[in-house]
């Protein structure tokens, strides 16, 4: 017993990251109580896995990529749960990055900037708080950190380099399952191996890192007869509005977003070590030396943010940092290789980490805790019973955060889930309704209510439906009203 407690704590000793790892996670765990989903995608990601798992199919195109369907699908599966399963599962996915990122931070520079590298990523807000939500851009991280890793040892190792090419190939189409931007980088890591004349290692990842993309294609053509039919994406930003009535000053914004938000969700201190580090390899000229090669995909991919940015082709959401940070972060080592004493390089290290984690709960931009803004949801979703087989839920439009945490609580499946989003859907459905006779039904003075006509407190009269609808207040709770519905063909 004795000897395998010397031998747990000898191999943390030597490999710091996996302190870094349980640390981090059972920060995630402490603070899982207090955390809500939030995000509408998050939540319509769990439900249409839940629909898939009920009706399994092979999935071949599509806007959304599906791997992160197929992961998530599992774990629901066997644990019949669609709440805490899908979040342990992204909280395991992100404090496990750390440790890519810890590895290539080494092999870059040095074991000092891969720790903090480490630290930062488990720390980093936009980390902490996506981690507690069923988001593509967790488990996208992980496998694109994993290939960043081994495309380091693709271009580097001469023994063995064949094998790393393969493994960064394939960590990197698997990412490219999860998110379009790993489509982009399969060109950006092709271009690295290639200014590198490593011409066999370049035939190698790019045959496996198009396995997923060239399926993705194909099956885009058959049947859509478009093969970037998936990554020409859905126009929500010309649904809500997003780019009427520009100024330069929006514009401005937009492109400014990025970069403001890769240093503010990492904390400024992690940023400002990074910038004053490339400023000091561009000032010796270190920054001519191979390894800086691998800044390419981060610069690239900021301008690209900015410019889609700035055009309204990609909202201005935090989320999306995590893949710049991703990408940046290995480049806080360069300070530990600057002629400075151990002493300051000792108080940066153990002073930084602390301070990221402070800084995170600072502003409600970078708090580390997904919170929904409106509280009463919750005693709505208490109030459902667990009556949900048979029944439905119709769910009047309260906020983006609030409307989809009702539908993610109140264990009801996609199909049987009516969502008025105030936008594609302003109004009843009466296919619904007739399919859906009997069940639940929140309003909250939303676009649903605009087409009730109260004829009784028990009885609703529905605009162009020739039906009534029977209702049983079951709970109101500020301007929320949950209702037990059934669909009655006279009264």
């Amino acid at each position: 017993m004795m000897t395998k407690t010397i031998n747990t704590l000898t191999f943390l000793r030597t490999n710091p990251v996996w302190i870094v790892c349980i640390v981090g996670l059972l920060i995630r765990l402490l603070l899982y109580p207090f955390a809500q989903v939030n995000d509408a995608d998050a939540t319509s990601r769990i439900l249409i896995t839940t629909a898939w798992i009920h009706n399994p199919e092979f999935i071949t195109s599509g806007i959304w990529l599906p791997l992160h369907f197929y992961l998530m699908a599992l774990p629901i599966w066997l644990f019949q749960n669609t709440v805490f399963i899908p979040t342990l599962l992204h909280i395991l996915l992100a404090v496990f990055t750390a440790v890519p990122i810890y590895k290539l931070t080494e092999r870059l520079f040095n074991k000092q900037g891969a720790i903090l590298a480490a630290w930062i990523y488990i720390l980093a807000p936009v980390v902490m708080r996506d981690s507690f939500q069923a988001l593509a851009g967790v488990p996208f991280a992980f496998f694109v950190a994993w290939s960043f890793y081994y495309l380091h040892k693709t271009v580097f190792d001469k023994p063995d380099s064949l094998k790393s090419a393969f493994l960064s190939g394939l960590f990197l189409t698997i990412a490219a399952g999860f998110r379009y931007e790993a489509w982009i980088l399969i060109a950006i890591f092709c271009l690295i191996i290639f200014i590198n004349f490593r011409w066999k290692n370049l035939f190698v990842f790019f045959s496996v890192a198009m396995i997923f993309p060239a399926f993705w294609m194909i099956g885009s053509y058959i049947n859509h007869g478009d093969i970037l039919h998936g990554t020409r994406g859905f126009d929500w930003a010309g649904i809500i509005g997003l780019n009427e009535n520009l100024t330069l000053a929006n514009i401005r914004n937009r492109f400014l977003f990025f970069p403001f938000s890769w240093i503010v969700q990492q904390s400024i201190i992690p940023a400002l070590l990074i910038l004053a580090g490339i400023v000091y390899a561009t000032i010796t000229k270190q920054i001519y030396q191979k390894k800086y090669q691998f800044l390419i995909p981060f610069v690239l991919f900021m301008l690209i943010f900015c410019y889609k940015a700035a055009m309204g082709t990609l909202l201005t959401q935090h989320r999306f940092s995590i893949l710049t940070i991703v990408l940046s972060i290995p480049f806080v080592g360069i300070f530990f290789e600057m002629p400075i004493k151990n002493t300051w390089k000792k108080i940066v290290l153990y002073g930084t980490i602390p301070l990221v984690f402070a800084m995170g709960w600072a502003t409600k931009s970078t708090f580390p805790i997904p919170r929904i803004s409106n509280q009463n949801a919750v005693k709505i979703t208490q109030k459902l019973t667990t009556d949900t087989e048979n029944n439905a839920l119709i769910l009047d439009f309260f906020g983006w955060d609030n409307t989809f945490f009702v539908a993610l609580h109140s264990g009801i499946s996609h199909e049987r889930i009516f969502i008025a989003d105030g936008y594609l859907r302003t109004h009843f459905s009466r296919e619904f309704l007739d399919e859906n006779p009997k069940g639940y039904l929140v309003l909250a003075e939303g676009v649903l209510e605009k087409n009730i006509t109260v004829l009784s407190p028990n009885l609703f009269a529905i605009n162009d439906f020739s039906k009534k609808m029977h209702v049983e207040n079951l709970k109101t709770a500020n301007g929320l009203r949950l209702y037990r519905y059934k669909i009655i063909e006279q009264y």
